[in-house]
């Protein structure tokens, strides 16, 4: 009797130490590595996806998605990605990206993506609302943070982040790698052009205007004012 007694004590002791261990990991546990992030919803080929440092696969509709995967789309490629919390991403042809982390919980929730080159758009869903900065996008050149958007990115030797949809109170932030500046973005349709050098500007250098074009023009005008005194 003694014996079975102090059996299921002991059975009794390990029971508890057991739920005391579960009870101590935190409650988003259940998005550990491996479980995905993700499915693929729109898809025109070719798109791929490296896994695992594997060799690139090609992706098909209904495929999941799991953090660390590296998308990328061929010259004709498009793909649209639903995340765990509703966020859309769009893929564009010729564009890659990496899943570096998705978790949502209502504890910790964050989403953050690699945007390696491209046309890259997406629409923040819920993750948003738990955290207003749980959406990173890195990019080169720039560090995006936001809470609930939709951007669209365009990502090359210049780079300009375009604000779709932002609601009221709501903001982009854009920060430069290479000079440290950090633009806002608070409406929507404005945009943040990030120049070769990592120049944050809120309209294209192109557009802004020639100074000897300027100087060119004021002369002709001056000159077409210009009247010849009657005799």
């Amino acid at each position: 009797m003694k014996s079975r007694k102090n059996s299921r004590v002991t059975t009794a002791a390990c029971l508890t130490a057991l739920l005391a261990a579960l009870t101590a990991f935190p409650s988003d546990i259940a998005f550990a590595a491996g479980e995905k992030r993700g499915v693929v919803e729109e898809l025109t080929r070719i798109v791929t996806v490296r896994r695992d440092g594997k060799e690139e696969v090609e992706l098909a509709l209904g495929d999941d998605i799991y953090s660390f995967d590296s998308i990328r789309a061929g010259e004709l490629g498009y793909a649209v990605i639903k995340f765990i919390d509703d966020t859309l991403l769009a893929v564009g042809s010729n564009s890659s990206v990496t899943i570096t982390e998705v978790q949502f919980s209502p504890k910790s929730s964050r989403l953050h993506l690699g945007i390696d080159h491209g046309a890259i758009w997406i629409s923040i869903g819920s993750i948003g609302l738990v955290n207003p900065d749980a959406v990173k996008l890195a990019t080169p050149k720039a560090l995006v943070s936001s809470g609930n958007a939709t951007i669209q990115f365009e990502v090359g030797d210049e780079e300009n982040v375009k604000v779709q949809w932002l609601p009221n109170g709501g903001r982009v932030s854009v920060y430069s790698v290479k000079t440290k500046e950090r633009m806002e973005l608070r409406e929507t349709e404005s945009t943040a052009f990030i120049t070769p050098k990592g120049e944050l500007s809120a309209a294209k250098p192109a557009e802004a205007p020639d100074e000897k074009a300027d100087d060119a023009e004021n002369t002709k005008d001056t000159e077409d004012k210009t009247t010849t005194p009657v005799r």
